[in-house]
């Protein structure tokens, strides 16, 4: 996987903090995003890790999703 970006390597491999909440790493219908668990439990997307323009057009990969 290649990523370009302007942030830095902390900030888009961000670590989960002590309590198990927060941002991590996961694949999201076999792409690589960016998942947040809020203090309910319930994960959501926030960011879509790929290089593919076409990713960004599948609805499933939307940020904001709530994810099963």
């Amino acid at each position: 996987m290649v990523l370009y970006t302007p942030l830095a390597l902390e900030q888009v491999w961000a670590a989960v903090p002590a309590d198990g909440r927060g941002d991590s790493l996961a694949r999201v219908h076999q792409r690589t995003c960016l998942v947040r668990v809020g203090a309910d439990g319930q994960r959501r997307l926030e960011r879509l890790l790929s290089t593919d323009p076409r990713d960004f057009l599948d609805p499933r990969l939307q940020p904001g999703q709530l994810l099963d």
